[in-house]
């Protein structure tokens, strides 16, 4: 965690206050505190193989309630021997996973930035809208080879 911490904060320009939550409960907007940006993350999978200096991250610096939104996606299935469902079904599950996680922080940001914030929750939306276009292409090929 700390070592995320360090990643994101570096990308921040230090006007912001970065929290992580190490956890996958639900997180209640009234928890949330105006001004400091949230990432949960609710699993953590390693990716072996890959030295420091080819880690890539994307970050979108913004204004509004959530001062850092990360905009990349990394899909990585593990090795499996041959005719292995594991791997596949993982992957989609993550993919579910996260796009249920994503919807429920579009909800809670609308509820905190209120008509404030429209312009950039309406770009939320968007991304997210075009996000899951991308990965409606996935899952059917995920669901076709099991």
């Amino acid at each position: 965690m700390e070592k995320l911490n360090r990643i994101y904060e570096s990308k921040m320009d230090g006007n912001h206050t970065l929290h992580i939550i190490s956890d996958s409960r639900q997180v209640k907007a009234e928890e949330l505190q105006p001004g400091i940006c949230y990432l949960q993350i609710t699993a953590v999978n390693p990716v072996i193989g890959r030295s420091v200096e080819e880690e890539v991250w994307s970050v979108l610096q913004t204004e509004g309630s959530f001062p850092a939104l990360v905009n990349r996606l990394l899909l990585e299935e593990p090795r499996s021997s041959e005719g292995d469902q594991l791997p596949r079904l993982q992957s989609l599950q993550r993919i579910l996973q996260g796009s249920v996680a994503v919807q429920r922080a579009i909800r809670v940001h609308f509820r905190l930035i209120g008509e404030a914030g429209q312009d950039f929750h309406t770009q939320l939306v968007n991304g997210f809208q075009s996000l899951t276009a991308e990965l409606s292409h996935y899952i059917p090929a995920i669901l076709a080879e099991l």
